[in-house]
């Protein structure tokens, strides 16, 4: 049985975490299904209004983005799901089976996929 949110020790579930949180992630769906629009208009701004893409520049070109731009920044929300697939996939071949968390752990990783899938399935359309 797992310790439930009482600081992180050897029997802290870290499923248990993700699985209460996972709900929310169906703003990706949302952010997803509107990303081609969102990166369109992107393009759109930039060839035909030349104080949006002046300002852009100069914010770009700070050190508070750290070397990054919109369009990576537009992306980062679409590569995290995957980096979470991928950390509960490794996590999962690190875990003992009889580790409090291996189940739940399996559990995360089932819900990182359905949820990888389906973006998946919206971002197909964009490419």
């Amino acid at each position: 049985m797992c310790k439930r949110f009482e600081g992180f020790t050897n029997e802290t579930c870290i499923s248990d975490i993700f699985i209460k949180v996972a709900p929310f992630f169906a703003l990706y769906f949302d952010y997803s299904n509107n990303f081609e629009k969102a990166n369109n208009l992107r393009l759109k701004l930039l060839k035909q209004n030349s104080k949006f893409n002046n300002q852009l520049l100069s914010v770009e070109n700070t050190d508070k983005l750290n070397v990054c731009n919109l369009e990576s920044l537009m992306f980062e929300p679409i590569q995290r799901l995957p980096r979470y697939k991928l950390l509960f996939k490794d996590l999962l071949k690190k875990t003992e089976t009889d580790h409090p968390d291996y189940e739940g752990i399996k559990a995360a990783l089932d819900k990182c996929s359905d949820i990888n899938n389906k973006i998946e399935g919206m971002m197909t359309n964009f490419d």
